[in-house]
């Protein structure tokens, strides 16, 4: 099970966008207004007519990659289809924008996100 310990010292395992610890996340969020602190979550926004695709730090840890914390999660919504909030999780920034373009660019061609689902590209 993987939980705050896994961070030694640290309460929650809370990161910034660099992917070092912080260790007072409430007093980190408390000193930002509310629009530094969406600039400061969010990595890069899509939206098309019909769904949209988001990426953000989410600063708390959801797994480890390679030693590493996932705190990035790229995620799209649209409703009824099959990649409705699916999402995809990665360790820094860099990586984050990555999938994000490369989500954007299958959603982009319907019949690449298909293949990419059979191949399992997308995982």
């Amino acid at each position: 099970m993987f939980g705050p310990s896994d961070f030694g010292n640290l309460e929650y395992g809370h990161f910034d966008r660099e992917g070092k610890p912080l260790e007072n996340w409430l007093s980190f969020l408390r000193n930002q207004t509310k629009e530094e602190g969406l600039r400061y979550k969010r990595v890069a926004l899509y939206e098309a007519p019909t769904w949209y695709i988001s990426t953000v730090r989410l600063g708390l840890s959801h797994g480890v990659r390679n030693g590493k914390p996932l705190i990035f999660e790229t995620m799209v919504f649209i409703e009824g289809h099959p990649w409705d909030q699916r999402c995809w999780r990665d360790t820094t920034e860099e990586e984050a924008l990555a999938t994000h373009h490369r989500i954007v660019a299958l959603m982009q061609n319907p019949e690449a996100a298909e293949a990419a689902d059979r191949l399992g590209a997308n995982e």
